[in-house]
């Protein structure tokens, strides 16, 4: 082929090699940022603390991820996790697709997140970790591994208490 053909095929089909373009772009931005998630979250320098969710939505067909805050050195952070990573090994595994239910279950309650010490916004919340009603923490409390009796149990109802 030459130049002068390569130019008339861009100029026929600008429109598919832009579209192809672009989700080869964000296929390759989502793959570096869940790398970068992965590398941080599996380094020695990370901690705990306390998450409050806030909220759990849908985004469009099959994407649905969880919502969350916490604080660290005193700076707050805001979150999201995808469903699929939050709910495993979790009781609410089984209404993860019904997104009115989850809110209402997961809405304004505990849980520990893990998350990177040098950059916080690398993290990863732990819906089968609960924070006991009972437990007493102070805000942007940190922990190197969640106390144990800091997790809620879950009663015969599989309500966490």
């Amino acid at each position: 082929m030459s130049f002068v053909q390569i130019k008339k095929y861009l100029q026929k089909n600008l429109y598919y090699v832009f579209a192809f373009s672009f989700f080869i772009g964000l296929f390759i931005y989502g793959l570096v940022m869940h790398l970068l998630n992965k590398k941080y979250l599996e380094d020695e320098k990370t901690l705990y603390t306390v998450a409050t969710v806030y909220d759990y939505s849908s985004q469009g067909k099959g994407g649905r991820s969880v919502e969350y805050s916490f604080y660290y050195n005193n700076d707050y952070f805001v979150a999201s996790n995808d469903k699929g990573v939050a709910t495993e090994k979790s009781i609410y595994i089984k209404y993860r697709y019904e997104t009115g239910e989850m809110r209402k279950l997961l809405k304004g309650k505990n849980f520990f997140v893990k998350f990177s010490v040098e950059k916080p916004k690398y993290c990863q919340i732990y819906l089968s970790k609960p924070v006991a009603e009972d437990f007493q923490y102070v805000e942007g409390q940190t922990w190197e591994t969640i106390p144990k009796e800091a997790v809620a149990n879950e009663d015969i109802y599989g309500n966490y208490r």
